[in-house]
């Protein structure tokens, strides 16, 4: 999707060979970039930003897990004892690896969700 700004155009495409959404302004890559809906800092957009532009007021408190249920109808395990693991260690185990794919996923699926539906990028 592309948008006009002050002084330019700056647009957001989605990388599937990286999984990541890129930023450009005049066509050239940014690192960091202020739209008027959401700030999008390294390519990456903080989808708690976009979640309180889209409902204002509803999702302020609600934790990733909560969020996930409810913006997505995502059902993600996280069990107490892999949150409160040692996540400084050198090499994860496999249920941590798990523990941060889902996150990975779910904070995927909604920043696509809010991108879409806040009118920042195209489905």
């Amino acid at each position: 999707m592309t948008m006009s700004s002050i002084g330019g155009t700056s647009s957001v495409k989605y990388d599937f060979n990286t999984s990541k959404y890129l930023v450009y302004y005049d066509g050239e890559p940014m690192e960091t970039t202020v739209t008027d809906k959401a700030a999008i800092v390294d390519s990456s957009a903080d989808i708690r930003e976009l979640a309180i532009y889209r409902w204002p007021g509803r999702f302020r408190r609600l934790w990733l897990k909560d969020f996930a249920s409810e913006a997505a109808k995502l059902r993600m395990k996280k069990p107490k004892h892999v949150c409160m693991g040692n996540w400084d260690a050198r090499v994860l185990n496999e249920h941590q690896v798990e523990y941060a794919s889902i996150d990975a996923y779910a904070s995927c699926k909604l920043g696509h969700k809010l991108l879409v539906e806040t009118g920042i990028m195209s489905s």
